[in-house]
């Protein structure tokens, strides 16, 4: 059975980092890692997985920031830091509405596709009455219900 780690190991690096705690040193990282059930192998496949994902900057001992895949023995922890995106996703900065610009644009072009084809004219008044709140004045709160709709399904609203 494959085992999500969202919640159990990446979320709460993330939180940690959001309340100031850097890891500067290889062995701080290890406990913290060994409290959430990581061995170390696991614990930088994690860090690179959500540095590649853009949530994390990683910058080694010498102050270089890590840019690509690292060999998890050579690399020696300066500071782990959150990105925009990372700080977007624990809630410590909004989030973009890009995403639900993009929903509420789908669903005015669906309905107007739909609206074109369908028959039954009672079905077209009640689209064209959707489409109305939806595509006018609507629009701004469609965007804020998508956008929170988002934002609980992935645990940050």
């Amino acid at each position: 059975m494959t085992r999500t780690t969202w919640a159990e190991q990446e979320r709460p690096l993330l939180e940690v980092l959001a309340a100031g705690d850097t890891f500067q040193e290889n062995h701080v990282f290890a406990k913290w890692a060994e409290r959430h059930g990581l061995q170390w192998a696991e614990a930088f496949v994690m860090l690179e997985d959500l540095r590649e994902a853009g949530y994390i900057i990683i910058v080694d001992a010498f102050g270089r920031v890590v840019t690509a895949r690292f060999a998890r023995s050579f690399i020696h922890i300066g500071e782990l830091r959150l990105t925009g995106e990372g700080r977007r996703l624990v809630g410590l900065w909004p989030r973009s509405n890009d995403d639900a610009v993009r929903v509420v644009n789908a669903i005015v072009a669906e309905l107007e596709e739909r609206l074109q084809d369908e028959p039954d004219e009672d079905k077209r008044s009640r689209m064209r009455s959707i489409l109305s709140s939806v595509g006018g004045a609507g629009r701004d709160v469609a965007i804020e219900v998508v956008a929170q709709i988002a934002a609980k399904a992935t645990g940050v609203g």
